[in-house]
């Protein structure tokens, strides 16, 4: 099974069943989201379409009467890391971080050229801003492009429609990455303290491309 992503809606994709070319085939599709049947369909289809209201896990079985196979599964859920410490600038310092699309894992770069294609953002604790790469004089146009939202509230589901190239943080606050590279990605990002220009943060990634849910 597979998940791609428009927004908040969500497509899901899954190779037929064996079974479906037995004798006497089978009767459907179950959809499941965390746990609960969401849909319940005929088979020959292979996809379906909808918007969760939560993360978690999405199922797939295939059914025939009261027998059902295992469930292949996609989950939504971020990948979540904290206590990372961007160091105060200096430009060679650590104080960039770049994602792996794939993991959602991180690794922190000093924010020189040679790592331009690496970096998703730097913290600039001369004036208190997270920045796009492409803000920055070392990179001009040849760092990734991402863009970062105003602060966002605890409660705040869905990553926000406007976004910017840079943003003034404070400590405390929540705020919404869009990275643009290599396709999209949305990431929740927390400041969780700053002492001595070094700013520690938190983040959740979503793995799903695309998918502008983070909570």
């Amino acid at each position: 099974i597979t998940a791609n992503a428009d927004g908040l809606t969500l497509t899901l994709s899954w190779t037929k069943s064996l079974s479906e070319d037995d004798e006497d085939g089978i009767d459907g599709y179950y959809v499941y989201f965390n746990g609960e049947l969401e849909a319940d369909l005929a088979e020959g289809v292979y996809q379906y379409q909808f918007s969760p209201d939560a993360l978690g896990d999405i199922s797939v079985s295939a059914y025939r009467g009261d027998e059902e196979s295992n469930e292949a599964t996609v989950n939504t859920e971020l990948v979540e890391r904290t206590g990372i410490s961007l160091d105060a600038w200096t430009g060679t310092n650590p104080s960039a971080v770049g994602w792996i699309r794939s993991t959602g894992l991180y690794a922190l770069y000093s924010a020189i050229s040679a790592n331009a294609g690496d970096i998703d953002i730097i913290w600039d604790s001369r004036d208190n801003t997270l920045d796009s790469p492409d803000q920055d004089a070392y990179f001009g146009t040849d760092g990734h492009s991402t863009a970062i939202s105003d602060a966002i509230t605890a409660t705040d589901s869905i990553a926000p429609s406007d976004f910017y190239n840079y943003t003034e943080i404070a400590v405390g606050d929540i705020y919404a990455l869009r990275l643009d590279t290599d396709g999209t990605y949305y990431i929740r990002l927390e400041t969780e303290s700053e002492a001595a220009g070094v700013l520690v943060v938190s983040y959740g990634f979503q793995k799903i491309q695309g998918y502008k849910r983070l909570q």
